[in-house]
């Protein structure tokens, strides 16, 4: 029986050496819980919140918070509620939800 061994890689930018070893040295686990807290996040701030809330709330920095949730918005699992709130800085930010 011939097996191909699956091998998870997570997004990188290609023009970044340190990028893609980040990448390399994410496992699915990582991934995975790093998604569970941001959706378990969501699930108890019934209103959404922004990226920046999410980061607070979670303790993930942005360059782990981001990606994680581009993919649950990808995957169908949050939605872009089309308001906006200022984040910690006075910007205004997208609001994020479960969908």
């Amino acid at each position: 029986m011939n097996q191909t061994a699956f091998v998870f890689t997570a997004p990188y930018v290609r023009h970044s050496a340190t990028s893609k070893a980040a990448a390399k040295s994410l496992t699915p686990s990582k991934v995975d819980k790093d998604r569970a807290s941001l959706m378990i996040a969501l699930a108890l701030f019934h209103d959404g919140m922004t990226d920046d809330a999410m980061q607070e709330f979670t303790g993930l920095p942005g360059d782990s918070e981001r990606p994680r949730r581009i993919s649950l918005l990808k995957d169908g699992l949050i939605y872009d509620t089309g308001r906006k709130e200022r984040t910690r800085s006075g910007k205004l930010a997208v609001v994020w939800k479960v969908a």
